[in-house]
């Protein structure tokens, strides 16, 4: 018995195991890339980035930001408070200018602390962040009242109103979402 096989259909056929081949070949290459690539928790498991925990993250990032504007207002209001002490008394424009210019910045810091959305896992610090940024636009009025005028009562005021603020960042930064690493802080299962 003779079987015919014609050139055409070796040929189809020899070009359907090429695509074959390659296309195993493709997907296994992009597998071990994925493998290799792919962030590990501390237990060596492949952390899962669901939509959910993307937005944890980004919302961590953001808080992060939000830290290190909220220590340059800290910084700001201390170096204003420390110029108005004593006989020290600065350049009055420039002082009220600087003060202006932190309350601005801290009120725009307070209003996107409270517009932008947390996920509900992050609620709790989305209200300590909202705490902390309230607290510092607080201190930041007490150090313009200082500024205007220079009275012990309002020198007491604006230290009590920025230590209340530093309190409040404190009490962010003690969160446990920045106590441990980002691979860490999120959960296996997500």
């Amino acid at each position: 018995m003779r079987i015919r096989v014609s050139r055409r259909t070796l040929r189809l056929i020899g070009r359907a195991g090429l695509w074959v081949a390659v296309l195993g070949g493709l997907t296994g290459g992009l597998y071990l890339i994925g493998v290799n690539i792919t962030p590990r928790t501390i237990g060596q498991r492949p952390i899962l980035y669901s939509p959910a925990v993307r937005a944890a993250l980004d919302y961590r990032s953001r808080v992060e930001a939000w830290l290190i504007t909220l220590d340059q207002f800290d910084q700001s209001l201390a170096r204003l408070i420390d110029e108005t002490a004593g006989d020290r008394n600065g350049d009055l424009y420039d002082q009220s200018v600087r003060s202006a210019e932190t309350i601005d910045r801290s009120v725009r810091l307070a209003q996107d602390t409270t517009l932008v959305a947390a996920p509900t896992a992050l609620a709790d610090l989305r209200q300590q962040v909202i705490a902390a940024g309230l607290a510092y636009v607080a201190a930041g009025q007490a150090v313009s009242i200082l500024i205007n005028a220079p009275t012990p009562e309002s020198r007491a005021a604006a230290q009590a109103d920025l230590a209340t603020a530093r309190q409040a960042l404190e009490l962010v930064r003690s969160s446990r979402w920045f106590a441990q690493p980002v691979a860490v802080a999120i959960p296996d299962g997500l």
